[in-house]
């Protein structure tokens, strides 16, 4: 959703440490475009990832993303595939499965931009994700507030984000799959612990995770 604002083209960003005509500007400003018009698609889709918590913790773009991601239904994918493709991406692929068929990360190219539709289910009304396992699949149950948080600025935009807690928790979640935090991931979760769960400690606030079979 974007409030009014100037063309793409006089966007000014001020990422720390990049400078204004490094390409990294002009790629950001594309990003934010891509995401003002992710915000108006029906059913809404949710920020997720660096964007997010750009949005959650600072308002602006704090630092250069590779991509964009959001978060989507399983049972959404196949409109939500139609509307990227209206958007103009054309290179779609799956880009990470725990399961056969069962996508977890789509992602999706228009150039320089990528996206990235990261897809949660739903069972008996709580949402989850899956994740390979020793001897099968690890479900990660979402807090409650998974898209309830309300919405936030991103510079000149107004934006839906995935809630702290539930960016919070997908990470912990998924370090041991994708071989621990990185360095910025280590200051993500630092600042969105600092910000939103001081008081609370990291048993507390561990997702939930039971096991499936594959």
């Amino acid at each position: 959703m974007r409030r009014p604002a100037t063309a793409a083209s006089a966007r000014v960003l001020d990422i720390p440490d990049i400078r204004p005509h490094d390409r990294r500007v002009d790629l950001a400003a594309a990003q934010l475009d891509l995401i003002a018009g992710l915000m108006v698609l029906d059913p809404p889709v949710f920020l997720f990832g660096g964007y997010a918590e750009d949005a959650l913790l600072y308002g602006t773009v704090a630092r250069p993303h590779d991509d964009v991601d959001v978060f989507v239904w399983r049972d959404d994918l196949p409109s939500r595939l139609d509307q990227v493709r209206t958007l103009g991406f054309d290179s779609i692929e799956s880009r990470f499965e725990p399961s056969p068929g069962r996508p977890l990360v789509v992602g999706a190219a228009r150039g320089d931009l990528q996206l990235e539709l990261c897809i949660g289910d739903r069972a008996g009304g709580r949402a989850h994700f899956d994740l390979p396992a020793e001897d099968g699949l690890g479900r990660v149950w979402l807090p409650d507030d998974l898209v309830d948080h309300p919405m936030q600025q991103l510079d000149d935009l107004v934006v839906r984000t995935l809630s702290p807690l539930a960016l919070y928790q997908v990470r912990m979640a998924s370090a041991s799959v994708f071989g621990g935090f990185r360095p910025k991931d280590e200051l993500s979760q630092a600042a969105l612990r600092d910000r939103f769960f001081a008081s609370s400690s990291e048993a507390d606030l561990a997702p939930a995770v039971t096991h499936v079979n594959a």
